[in-house]
């Protein structure tokens, strides 16, 4: 016997409520929809002599892991964004600087925004500035300006990951301008016994590192506002 109007609309209207719960369960991204937006994050640029092309190509590939590892965007790999843009005959360099042509950029790959950022140096403090546009509008969605001490090894290993956590919305700094301080382990000499002299000559010297290398860089955060 088939089933009654009455019990198939029943079940359809079910069928219906169960999607719609599960859809509002879906997480959401910044733009309030539960699709993740399509990202490029384009070469870091120098603002400053002082950074090495070498370091500014680490830190957009290490950006680009920190990225993808918050599961908040789509992010296109540095290798297929390169392939798209040599196939359309445009090569990132320093002279794409421009809002314009940064925009152009996030056209030919197809993407929805693009992150852009700029690195410079003064004294020993370096000056990390990054910001997200919307490639349909130009509109700039999002910006945080980061001073790290520490080095360029602090910027690579804690500032990226800094960003990543800032620009998917898991960490909410007080203002656009926050301050990274990574404190490097102090290694200090140390003679076992006094001098040991054998043959006329010192043999041994231990190195008592005061924090332990398996143990994490000390590492802190101020927002501070501009």
């Amino acid at each position: 016997m088939m089933p009654g109007r009455t019990y198939v609309r029943n079940v359809l209207h079910a069928l219906l409520c169960m999607v719609g719960l599960s859809t509002a369960d879906t997480p959401q991204n910044l733009s309030g929809t539960s699709r993740l937006p399509r990202m490029a994050i384009l070469e870091i640029r120098n603002s400053s002599a002082q950074v090495s092309a070498g370091d500014l190509s680490a830190l957009s590939a290490r950006l680009e892991t920190e990225f993808q590892k918050t599961q908040a965007f789509q992010i296109l790999e540095r290798r297929n964004m390169d392939a798209i843009l040599r196939e359309q005959g445009f090569q990132q360099s320093g002279a794409c600087t421009s809002e314009d042509c940064q925009v152009q950029v996030g056209q030919l790959l197809g993407v929805e925004r693009i992150v852009v950022g700029e690195v410079g140096k003064v004294g020993n403090l370096l000056t990390f500035n990054l910001k997200v546009v919307d490639v349909g509008t130009g509109q700039n969605l999002q910006s945080h300006a980061l001073d790290v001490k520490g080095g360029m090894d602090a910027l690579l290993r804690a500032g990226a990951w800094e960003m990543a956590q800032i620009f998917s919305g898991k960490k909410k700094p007080a203002s656009e301008h926050s301050v990274l301080t990574v404190e490097k382990p102090r290694v200090w000499p140390w003679v076992v016994g006094g001098t040991v002299v054998v043959a006329g000559a010192a043999v041994a010297i231990v190195y008592l590192i005061q924090n332990p290398p398996a143990s994490n860089k000390k590492m802190t955060v101020e927002s501070t506002a501009l």
